[in-house]
């Protein structure tokens, strides 16, 4: 027989199948990883980190639109063409890279920032 104390000890489990629920916690998960990513891609601008910008950007753009933001996906398509592919200088900035790389974040801060305050209405 089960006591109460040994269910305590059990850890809960969500069972849960309904496709709503599974979408809006890979949603979660992503905006998780969305959060990583950006403050990896903000301190890769401050090295000019040229090469992980780039390859972050096209990473963005082949997923974003899965979770619904496809308003990151031209942003990451803009900000992956301004990078040059050669290696540049860590004391040269490319202007346009710099103005799409800043867009891009701005938008993924806005995105992580709304779904931060989000709360599933009952």
């Amino acid at each position: 027989m089960h006591t109460q104390e040994d269910q305590e000890d059990q850890p809960m489990m969500d069972l849960s199948n309904d496709p709503a629920e599974i979408q809006d916690r890979l949603r979660k998960r992503y905006l998780d990883r969305l959060a990583q990513r950006l403050r990896k891609m903000r301190k890769d601008l401050v090295a000019r980190n040229w090469t992980e910008l780039k390859g972050d950007c096209r990473h963005l753009r082949n997923n974003v639109e899965s979770f619904g933001f496809s308003e990151l996906h031209e942003l990451a398509t803009r900000a992956e063409t301004a990078i040059p592919a050669q290696n540049l200088s860590k004391a040269f900035i490319p202007p346009e890279a710099k103005r799409s790389l800043d867009a891009l974040m701005t938008a993924m801060d806005k995105i992580i920032s709304a779904h931060a305050f989000h709360r599933p209405e009952n």
